[in-house]
């Protein structure tokens, strides 16, 4: 069977499977905490989840790739998964993603990493300072990012030469959530991408601080901000009605919330000292 968010949108199943998995980090156990005592799944919990519901293996470090997922068809052919998470701002934002809303995603937050390319093209802070050089420090960005998935790419089928990372196929899943909200809890949706960026996207400065490149299919919207001299988080907000699929939304029930304590005390009754 095909793979979802890779090859297709999830079933209606595969959604339910994707709301029971993530409600079980409700009881006390996920990484995340709400104001009404309930917990949430965190992104080490999310990584968690997609790689057991899709039959994957999640790195569990810090890779290029958080999960990576055989073909069904094929174990031999593996493609990588980019798990991103994100809390949307407005309470009613989530429902805005059917339409024209945006999702949001930190691609990467290493200074380091970017500049080392860019101080080899012959580009300097100073340059950016100055808001010199948008256009090609912007292609120079994207070009870092797409050198990242070759280089995780080579090293995983150096590491196992029988199998092939396929990269055409490999995607970012973002998955979407909405603030808390009395009597609707928080709604979830996810959306997977391609690895590539849009072609033709015009750069500039907004400040000496940020520089951004424009949606070439909406000149008047914002696709990437990069902040190269404070943290150099790349983020990028491609419009969800984009993706190459979503799941349906969904909220998250509410199982009995359990203690750390009695879950031990569950376990090992025998054990736990009175």
């Amino acid at each position: 069977m095909s793979i979802p968010y890779i090859e297709r949108n999830p079933t209606n199943d595969e959604v339910l499977q994707m709301q029971l998995a993530f409600s079980t980090f409700c009881d006390g156990s996920g990484q995340e905490r709400d104001g009404n005592g309930m917990t949430r799944a965190g992104w080490r919990d999310i990584e968690r989840i997609f790689a057991e519901i899709l039959g994957g293996k999640a790195n569990e470090n810090k890779h290029i790739f958080d999960v990576l997922v055989p073909d069904s068809d094929n174990e031999d052919i593996i493609y990588g998964i980019s798990l991103k998470s994100k809390q949307i701002s407005r309470a009613s934002a989530i429902e805005d993603l059917e339409e024209e809303g945006r999702v949001h995603m930190e691609i990467a937050n290493s200074p380091a990493k970017f500049w080392a390319e860019l101080t080899k093209a012959g580009i300097s802070e100073s340059d950016f300072r100055s808001k010199n050089k948008a256009s090609e420090i912007g292609q120079i960005l994207l070009k870092t990012i797409d050198s990242w998935h070759l280089e995780a790419k080579t090293a995983f089928e150096t590491q196992n030469p029988d199998k092939r990372l396929d990269l055409n196929k490999s995607v970012y899943i973002t998955v979407s959530y909405s603030p808390f909200r009395d009597g609707i809890g928080r709604l979830y949706q996810a959306h997977s991408f391609p690895l590539t960026f849009p072609e033709n996207i015009k750069w500039s400065y907004i400040s000496d601080r940020c520089l951004r490149g424009m949606d070439p299919t909406d000149e008047n919207k914002t696709l990437i901000d990069w902040y190269g001299l404070s943290g150099g988080q790349f983020k990028y907000y491609p419009k969800a009605n984009t993706a190459n699929y979503k799941s349906a939304r969904f909220s998250l029930l509410e199982p009995e919330i359990i203690s750390i304590v009695e879950k031990a005390k569950t376990y090992w009754p025998e054990k736990w000292p009175e």
